[in-house]
């Protein structure tokens, strides 16, 4: 990190390194109040859906937050797709006719916080969520990008949000729908 300073004398580049480290120690701590304030306002005032979303693995304090904030408990929402789309998850596709047939994309109309937060929780929910690494298994087959597939299990993880908040059970990484 001093090879950045280089153009200062080391003594006020040491100082400058040193009053950096305390500001990035002072915001980390209040981040870490924050997350508890957080943590403390869902827990009293969203108990169910906080315990029913964070039963999902790759769900954490801040999509939870970001899910009942913008979404409540899917109330005003008739369907998973009508959620996709307001987070602007769901598919754009570019096709007219032989002539116009571009790679889709997706929307990014929905809400671009709730969209990011749940892009970010895709790594994470890769590696410990069973159906979002078996989804990632299959796409990294297909050779997707690592971006496609980030945007995929984030998809996944708003359409198991909904499926947990709008059936008031938690999370089971073993159910598999009856479809007979």
């Amino acid at each position: 990190m001093i090879e950045s300073f280089n153009k200062y004398p080391y003594r006020e580049g040491k100082e400058m390194i040193k009053n950096l480290e305390e500001t990035i120690k002072y915001l980390n701590t209040k981040l870490k109040e924050i997350e508890k304030k957080m943590d403390e306002i869902l827990r009293r005032n969203y108990r169910n859906n906080y315990v029913l979303l964070t039963s999902i693995m790759g769900i954490g304090l801040k999509i939870s937050a970001a899910i009942i904030v913008y979404c409540d408990d899917f109330s005003s929402f008739s369907s998973a797709k009508k959620v996709v789309a307001f987070a602007g998850l769901d598919p754009s596709i570019h096709k007219s006719g032989k002539s116009v047939d571009k790679r889709s994309t997706i929307t990014k109309r929905g809400n671009k916080i709730l969209r990011t937060l749940l892009y970010e929780g895709a790594q994470s929910a890769s590696m410990h969520n069973k159906q979002c690494a078996n989804l990632k298994k299959r796409l990294k087959e297909k050779n997707k990008k690592d971006r496609y597939i980030k945007v995929a299990i984030a998809h996944k993880l708003l359409r198991q949000a909904y499926g947990v908040l709008t059936s008031g059970v938690k999370y089971d990484p073993n159910y598999v729908k009856n479809c007979s």
